[in-house]
């Protein structure tokens, strides 16, 4: 475990990380309003640095549902649709509950498993015709 000497030296290393992970982390109010967002997350949504503050993430959490693991369909400020696997848990700042949600951008896969289905059904039906 890492031994650090105080406080500064701990907002130093959470905020590297923040900064640092790959995966896009978003940190939300109760409004589903975005507080914070590291680049992965500015750069998933085509955003400039600090463009993501402020932002209401609609269809980031299922209807009664703020925690745990799911999949979510996003648009982005462009409105570009993005499916993503959601790891989200509540967190308290400042006396105030957030969310602290970690999104991983799974459209592509999405995409070639509806192709896939998509080509699956294609060979049954060319099957069914040569059986008749």
């Amino acid at each position: 475990m890492i031994r650090l000497n105080g406080v500064a030296e701990e907002a130093d290393l959470l905020r590297a990380v923040f900064e640092q992970v790959n995966e896009p982390l978003l940190v939300l109010d109760e409004e589903s309003r975005v507080v914070a967002a590291n680049p992965a997350a500015e750069e998933m949504m085509g955003l400039p640095p600090g463009g993501a503050a402020g932002w209401v993430m609609d269809g980031l959490f299922p209807p009664g549902r703020e925690t745990g693991c799911y999949e979510a369909v996003l648009k982005d400020p462009r409105g570009r649709r993005r499916e993503v696997e959601v790891s989200a848990s509540r967190i308290e700042i400042g006396g105030q509950n957030h969310v602290a949600a970690l999104l991983r951008d799974i459209t592509r896969k999405k995409e070639g498993e509806r192709e896939a289905s998509r080509m699956l059904a294609l060979v049954e039906e060319a099957k069914r015709s040569w059986e008749e």
